[in-house]
């Protein structure tokens, strides 16, 4: 090249390397710390702490004003042990596999004829479908429901009330079925549909079964946490009764600790029902992790 310029008569110009981009990784690390730490304090303060002192106290006979002594599992033995436990389980199972129900289904046929369509018509059928999602509010419900089904002057009074155990338990599950089905419509227009509609990129091609088997998990383990806190609705309406035929994990929760002031043994309920959604936590993870790639990056 330099001959032919010498030939030519052309001017070589210096060759102009490339000036290498400073690296800017110290800095987004420290900004990422500052950004952080306001969260990571708060989380420490408002869950982390407050956990540990429970698992702590599930361990003690605690006194409202002489503080704990340490007991071992005895708060565990008194809560296996205790017929409310047993029928708390049962309850909640039933809730559970009613919300089940109006979660997958529905949601997913919704989905399905939604996706039929196309242009604006499906644009407003989404926007109807996510109205429950605005409105939905678990205590004007229950209160709703209550004035329905009293006995005295509610207009289904005749058909359902809450006055023996049987009744009870079918007027509490047709109440949340309902009450559900509402935020299950909701769901089904946007996760199921945009699962639907998208669908995961793997090797280049969308699987939207793969898409609808995640959403699918998610809406399981949503219900899952859901059914563990269960409070409103029964606290409302029935307070857990009669004969204990209508108890949540949240309402059992709420009377041990705060109506018979035993707080070990809340504590110890509260400790268990911390580890099962720390288990669903890690199972979602672990799904979502084998089935898209790239989840956590």
């Amino acid at each position: 090249m330099a001959e032919e310029a010498k030939k030519t008569g052309d001017v070589i110009s210096p060759e102009i390397k490339p000036e290498k981009p400073k690296n800017k990784r110290p800095l987004q690390i420290i900004l990422g710390i500052v950004f952080l730490l306001p969260a990571l304090a708060m989380l420490i303060i408002t869950q982390i702490i407050p956990t540990v002192k429970t698992i702590i106290l599930s361990f003690q006979d605690v006194k409202l004003l002489k503080g704990g002594v340490f007991i071992g599992f005895d708060n565990y033995v008194r809560l296996f042990e205790m017929p409310a436990f047993g029928d708390t389980i049962i309850f909640s199972l039933i809730l559970f596999l009613v919300r089940l129900t109006a979660v997958v289904i529905p949601p997913l046929v919704m989905a399905l004829g939604i996706a039929s369509f196309k242009g604006g018509f499906r644009k407003v059928l989404r926007i109807f479908a996510n109205i429950p999602l605005a409105i939905y509010a678990p205590v004007p419900l229950a209160l709703g429901w209550f004035l329905m089904l009293h006995p005295y002057y509610g207009f289904m009074g005749d058909l359902l009330t809450f006055r023996t155990p049987a009744a009870a338990r079918l007027s509490l599950i047709l109440m949340e079925g309902l009450s559900f089905f509402g935020l299950a419509c909701g769901i089904g227009a946007t996760a199921y549909l945009a699962a639907l509609l998208g669908g995961v990129k793997q090797e280049g091609k969308r699987s939207v079964v793969r898409s609808m088997l995640i959403v699918g998990l998610i809406m399981v383990l949503a219900v899952v946490a859901i059914s563990l806190q269960d409070f409103d609705s029964v606290f409302l309406t029935t307070r857990g009764g009669p004969m204990n035929s209508t108890n949540t994990f949240g309402l059992l929760q709420f009377s041990l600790a705060f109506v018979f002031m035993n707080f070990g043994l809340g504590a110890a309920l509260t400790t268990i029902l911390i580890l099962l959604p720390a288990f669903q936590v890690l199972l979602q993870c672990y799904f979502c992790w084998s089935a898209v790639p790239g989840y956590f990056v």
